[in-house]
């Protein structure tokens, strides 16, 4: 077999004997290398297996790798690693991926299947990267943010007063302090503070409201204004939706559920296509209207002026960075708040023109 590796096109290939995903491979000096080691580089020409991804399965078949020829299989990587069994240990406790070394040693010295000291090489990164993962988390952790993690099964939460090689110590809510072994530990995050948020406690407090802001972008086929509803499976052609019963018969558009009927029409059909920017004046002031829910009559609109928001009493909203750790409330991206529907005094809306999307379906 000829084998292409690719990343974002091909295929998994399965094991005949055990369904599990195959993996390529080749002979180095130092043994047999899989393709789920991260410096896996063979070369154009060069001749190799396919291994099963049960390292206990003994299936093994030749192939030879080769570099987009066109009668060669594609193999994914990415499908592939995505089936793989042992590809979460980034996200368990140190002592759970040793287990796992130690069990992979003893069958690899009994039995010495060329395989494993593959996988061997990726349990000892991956635990080496569970360790600098864990520093990490204690180095964020020392700006004096409160933390929680699971050491095993029991979950903990307070803060970290210091860490040595193999421990850290922990001062729970309750004062007590625990000596916490770092190769216990795993689900470690950070409880980042939020900026203070006012109560909207008396506004609509006896009302449950569920807003859906969905998608406002439109396109304009013979004069008339349709909600665009993606592309449709292969492309080619724009799905237009509707909830007028005139203007779906207009258009000839197919009834998908009663009151709501949807159609299919090709790029040279559509004469613009736009993001629609609704506005309302509440008060004296334009706000851009974000959603409105009819039957608690209640509008959600925002704004990026201070000033008006000042005036309407409005609350901020922030923009929410993150990392592997947790997320926390950064730069104040507008100012938004729930108003009563009767109290717009005018609305308007915009078009924002933008090219037909080409790449999503």
């Amino acid at each position: 077999m000829l084998l292409h590796i690719a990343d974002e096109t091909g295929e998994v290939l399965y094991c005949p004997k055990c369904d599990r995903e195959l993996w390529p491979a080749y002979w180095t000096g130092e043994g047999l290398k899989v393709g789920f080691e991260s410096d896996f580089e063979p070369e154009d020409g060069q001749a190799g297996l396919l291994v099963c991804g049960d390292l206990n399965c003994t299936h093994e078949e030749p192939i030879t790798f080769v570099q987009g020829q066109d009668d060669a299989v594609i193999w994914n990587y990415e499908d592939t690693y995505m089936q793989f069994d042992d590809n979460d240990v980034l996200h368990c406790p140190q002592t759970w991926i040793q287990e796992v070394i130690d069990q992979v040693e003893r069958v690899f010295a009994r039995t010495g299947r060329a395989k494993l000291r593959s996988a061997l090489a990726l349990y000892r990164e991956q635990l080496a990267e569970r360790q600098q993962k864990i520093e990490r988390w204690l180095a964020r952790a020392a700006n004096g943010y409160p933390v929680r993690f699971q050491a095993e099964e029991e979950e903990l939460c307070g803060q970290i007063l210091g860490s040595h090689a193999e421990v850290v110590v922990l001062q729970m809510p309750d004062g007590q302090v625990r000596m916490v072994p770092k190769n216990l530990i795993w689900r470690e995050m950070i409880d980042y503070p939020c900026k203070e948020r006012r109560s909207r406690k008396g506004r609509f407090e006896d009302e449950l409201i569920g807003f859906s802001c969905g998608d406002r972008r439109h396109f304009v086929v013979g004069g008339h204004h349709l909600r665009y509803g993606g592309r449709t499976e292969f492309g080619g052609f724009y799905k237009g939706r509707c909830w007028d019963p005139v203007l779906a018969a207009e258009l000839q558009l197919r009834e998908v559920e009663p009151g709501y009927w949807e159609g299919a029409f090709q790029a040279e059909e559509i004469e613009r296509f736009y993001h629609r920017r609704d506005y309302v004046k509440i008060r004296g002031y334009w706000l851009e209207e974000v959603s409105r829910e009819e039957e608690h009559r209640v509008v959600w609109a925002r704004t990026k002026d201070l000033a008006v928001a000042t005036e309407l009493d409005m609350e901020p909203l922030y923009a929410r960075n993150g990392d592997e750790f947790g997320s926390w409330d950064g730069d104040i991206l507008c100012y938004d708040e729930y108003f009563s529907i009767d109290e717009i005094e005018e609305s308007r809306w915009e078009e924002e023109l933008q090219p037909l999307p080409t790449d999503e379906w």
